[in-house]
């Protein structure tokens, strides 16, 4: 079965909906610039290593998670920046128009 997240933006916070993730909110902001926008996540746990999964590696090739944050910082952002321990990342996106 997929999984899927889904964000709403809200004003200055973000609210998470996914598989196992209750309903929470945090600090995160997203700031729309001319030609750009930047998100800043923030999140309530302690982290994770997220090195190990910011390329593609053929050893996750088949396996039902681990794929994610390679597959956005290639596909979805211009910028994509882990800070501290993983509670925190910044992405950024160049508009079209």
């Amino acid at each position: 079965m997929p999984t899927f997240a889904c964000i709403m933006f809200c004003k200055s916070s973000i609210t998470w909906y996914g598989p196992s993730l209750p309903c929470r909110s945090n600090g995160s902001r997203a700031q729309r610039e001319a030609a750009s926008i930047t998100v800043r996540i923030l999140d309530q746990g302690p982290g994770f290593d997220w090195r190990k999964y910011l390329d593609l590696d053929a050893t996750r090739a088949l396996a039902p998670n681990g794929r994610g944050i390679a597959l956005a910082r290639t596909l979805s952002f211009d910028h994509l920046e882990y800070r501290g321990t993983g509670s925190e990342v910044v992405v950024k996106a160049k508009l079209a128009c």
